[in-house]
């Protein structure tokens, strides 16, 4: 979804926003644990990001709580960083503190391009704005759906009313972007809908 949206906004004057899939995010985490110098060849997510943020334009990404135990995270969140500003903006649709790691990651990095003085830290501003979620598995979806209202202020905000219609549209939109599943992806879409209209009677 992250991809998609990036490309929906590509090329957009009035969207400053680089949007990056959880790859930014592993490779922020692996910069910070290797201990050593930046290289373009093994951050190649952290080095579009660097050129962007020098042109002044802000980096949204995925976060994800993944660890070695747990290679995909049971956890997503997003984040908007501004450098320019020297401020990253959160969002946790269970309404959590940022993981431990995220500034002191986003520090690292930006000290070692030369993006942020050394010493000097980041400042937290107010949160993505966005809902809670009632159910245990919405989080990657509501992360998404975060960044896409803060690029396009004009998207609806996910909330659990309006859960089903917006997976619905998401998947419609997912399915008309790859040809091959064009078919198949509208009935499921479908039938998809017409089970929720039905729950919620």
């Amino acid at each position: 979804m992250m991809r998609r949206l990036a490309m929906k906004v590509e090329g957009d004057p009035n969207v400053r926003v680089l949007l990056r899939t959880l790859r930014f995010w592993r490779e922020l985490g692996g910069l910070y644990a290797s201990n050593g110098g930046f290289s373009e060849t093994l951050y190649p997510n952290l080095t579009e990001a660097v050129i962007a943020a020098r042109q002044g334009i802000e980096i949204a990404f995925i976060v994800s709580d993944e660890d070695e135990n747990n290679v995909m995270g049971s956890h997503w969140t997003a984040c908007v960083l501004d450098v320019r500003r020297r401020t990253y903006r959160f969002g946790d649709s269970l309404d959590m503190d940022p993981p431990p790691a995220l500034q002191p990651c986003l520090e690292n990095w930006l000290y070692s391009v030369g993006l942020l003085p050394p010493g000097e830290p980041l400042r937290r501003d107010r949160d993505l704005e966005h809902r809670i979620q009632a159910d245990a598995s919405s989080c990657g979806f509501i992360a998404v759906n975060m960044l896409e209202h803060y690029v396009l202020p004009d998207q609806m905000i996910w909330t659990p009313h309006a859960n089903a219609h917006l997976r619905v549209a998401k998947y419609i939109e997912l399915m008309a972007y790859n040809p091959n599943m064009r078919v198949v992806g509208s009935c499921c879409a479908l039938f998809i809908l017409m089970i929720s209209q039905l729950r919620s009677v």
